[in-house]
């Protein structure tokens, strides 16, 4: 009995107006250095490219990406997504690949029908009126060489959101 042993912490995740905290706390640092405040679009695609991190993660690569970006603006969400990347490969069980590798990923033969579907949910979560969750995850299982990971990518890709893939025989 392993339990009395191991001491569980409940890390969450910041809320969406923890990260715009955040971000605006970035922005005046970087006015303040003289950098040009961006513009809300900018804005709102730093806050989403920093959802899924710890908060102090999330506090570190914003101010790493700023850094290398010289200011938050349009190459800030490049560097946080590949800051975020190193951050969630860097256990060995996940990769993260994130939507800029993605968008080079060509179409591929064979996953016509799988496309279809995929597209034709994104199409009907992108209705306000259908009232549905987006997708949260897909599980693909299946013997090695199979073609999962390809999967995965073409529809991270036709979805438009980053791809993350966990390897159970890594843990």
């Amino acid at each position: 009995d392993l339990q009395k042993y191991i001491q569980t912490l409940y890390l969450p995740k910041p809320s969406e107006k923890r990260i715009e905290t955040i971000v605006t706390s970035g922005v005046k640092s970087c006015v303040a250095l003289g950098k040009p405040e961006p513009t809300p679009e900018v804005r709102r695609s730093v806050e989403h490219a920093l959802r899924g991190l710890g908060d102090q993660d999330t506090v570190n690569l914003l101010g790493l990406a700023s850094i290398r970006s010289d200011g938050i603006n349009q190459d800030t969400i490049g560097h946080i997504e590949e800051l975020k990347s190193a951050k969630l490969s860097s256990g060995g069980c996940l990769e993260y690949t994130p939507r800029s590798q993605i968008e080079k990923l060509p179409e591929v033969a064979g996953y016509d029908v799988l496309m279809d579907w995929v597209q034709l949910r994104k199409v009907i979560m992108d209705t306000p009126s259908a009232r549905l969750d987006p997708i949260k995850g897909l599980m693909l299982l299946g013997v090695p060489g199979t073609g999962k990971s390809v999967a995965g990518k073409l529809i991270a890709k036709r979805l438009d959101r980053p791809f993350i893939k966990f390897d159970l025989s890594a843990v």
